[in-house]
């Protein structure tokens, strides 16, 4: 189980509850302090990708290796078509 503060961008960690693994990419926290991570894992067998999981923080695990892999950014990350945050009211 991972400790608050020990989980980063990039980590390899393993859900404890459903064995889910992948990578870290993404990380919420609500105004309660509860801290979810997503877990992009590997392509699939024909190459396409697979949805990634919000998990909670406490259930995750960091694989042996696991350590983290250096952010490359992309300007606009790969939701490149989703629309703009910002907005100007009319």
């Amino acid at each position: 189980m991972a400790k608050p503060g020990e989980l980063t961008f990039g980590m390899r960690v393993e859900d404890l509850v459903t064995g889910f693994s992948g990578i870290i990419t993404g990380r919420t926290e609500y105004i309660n302090g509860y801290v979810q991570w997503l877990i992009r894992p590997p392509v699939d067998k024909d190459g396409k990708p697979i949805d990634g999981l919000w998990i909670d923080e406490i259930q995750l695990h960091v694989l042996p290796g696991g350590g983290q892999f250096e952010r490359q950014p992309t300007p606009g990350g790969d939701r490149r078509d989703s629309p703009s945050t910002s907005y100007q009211r009319g």
